[in-house]
């Protein structure tokens, strides 16, 4: 049902508070998140300043990489050849982990590479994450000022519990149904690293590699 013309539309006031209220909370949440991916970027920063860490977006030669991959290839021509293999994916790098595809390194010498290597400085990183998380909040709230003005009424009874809802569980749903696979729910000790990688950023590979946002 619309309002009829020139009669100036009521604003949703209920479902204003509780997307206020739904939006406090989820703003809350992303802080929480926030804080934990953030207690390490001080240290990365100090790292990439000081050339403790390679940003492989920002390599100006594959020549950059070689003291990195001395430990795992003692023979100067195959480190010049992981190094040139390496360099040539480098550059738009979404994360650390889309060097291993090259299959180059073992598991484990990947999980002893990984800390010296990063995609993004830590400054894109807070940008990447307040631009998004103010994408998702303005989202929900157009489509109220968009339902208001427009003098949208529909049923209110389930419009609005739909708005706030989804509000609330958009960033919680693929954190569980994704994130958390029903192997990880059932093993509690699974289910806590699990826990921790989401919070830290890293992605759980089927070789078990963490992988953090920030170092990729």
């Amino acid at each position: 049902m619309r309002s009829l013309p020139g009669q100036r539309p009521a604003w949703r006031s209920r479902e204003l508070q509780l997307t206020l209220l739904a939006s406090v909370l989820v703003a809350i949440g992303l802080f929480q998140v926030h804080r934990a991916k953030s207690e390490g970027l001080g240290e990365i920063d100090a790292g990439l300043t000081a050339k403790r860490l390679l940003n492989l977006n920002t390599l100006g030669a594959r020549e950059e990489l070689t003291p990195a991959l001395a430990p795992f290839f003692p023979n100067a021509r195959e480190r010049d050849t992981a190094a040139r293999e390496i360099y040539y994916l480098t550059g738009t790098l979404s994360n650390v982990g889309g060097i291993a595809h090259k299959k180059l390194l073992t598991n484990d010498q990947f999980r002893q590479l990984k800390p010296l290597l990063v995609v993004r400085r830590p400054a894109q990183f807070q940008r990447a994450f307040y631009l998004w998380s103010g994408i998702f909040l303005g989202a929900f709230w157009l489509v109220h000022v968009f339902w208001s003005v427009r003098g949208f009424r529909g049923d209110l009874t389930q419009s609005t519990p739909t708005l706030v809802a989804a509000l609330i569980r958009a960033p919680i749903s693929p954190f569980l149904c994704k994130a958390f696979p029903a192997k990880y729910v059932k093993n509690p000790l699974l289910y806590k690293l699990r826990v921790e990688d989401q919070l830290e950023g890293r992605k759980w590979t089927d070789a078990n590699i963490p992988i953090p946002y920030y170092r990729g």
